[in-house]
């Protein structure tokens, strides 16, 4: 997400929007990686995702693994179940 990207008049509604988006990201990486390393268990290849001499290369097995949740399918389901879990808990507050 590009700053200029959110468009808002206050900055705090910027600054949500722009956190927001950066921990959605950073949890969608987690979830991929855990997919990646449960994959690569069930495979039996060694679980290996950076080079050791150089451990800020990542290397890009991901590639080479179907079905990984990506980022739009990730963030659409988490908002699809942040909207569901409100309803549900607003339709227990009528009763």
């Amino acid at each position: 997400m590009r700053m200029h990207d959110i468009r808002s008049c206050k900055p705090t509604a910027r600054q949500f929007v722009l956190v927001l988006g950066m921990m959605l990201h950073n949890w969608w990486r987690v979830v991929r990686v855990k997919q990646v390393v449960a994959w690569l268990r069930a495979h039996d290849k060694p679980v290996v995702l950076w080079q050791d001499g150089r451990p800020w290369i990542r290397i890009p097995i991901e590639r080479g693994i179907p079905g990984l949740v990506d980022s739009v399918t990730f963030t659409t389901r988490v908002l699809t179940e942040g909207i569901m879990s409100i309803i549900r808990e607003t339709i227990k507050g009528v009763n």
